[in-house]
């Protein structure tokens, strides 16, 4: 018999120190978001602030794929 089968996600889920460029994705959608956020708050449309967040936020968690394709994706996620 072999040893203990290790659990198959055991080196996705391990923590280890971050990679040196973490920060420049999340500066750029602070960068892409602020500018449209503050303009529909400012005009008082808050409802379509949260779309646009929305919107940024579909194409920040699956880039590089068709719309419907992200649309799919991010309405599977849990």
């Amino acid at each position: 018999m072999s040893g203990p089968r290790r659990f198959p996600l055991v080196d996705v889920l391990r923590v280890g120190p971050p990679s040196g460029v973490w920060f420049k994705p999340a500066f750029s959608v602070v960068a892409a978001v602020a500018p449209p956020g503050r303009i529909l708050v400012a005009l008082g449309r808050l409802d379509l602030a949260v779309c646009t967040m929305a919107g940024f936020l579909c194409a920040l968690c699956a880039p590089n794929r068709p719309y419907a394709v992200r649309a799919k994706a991010l309405a599977a996620s849990p």
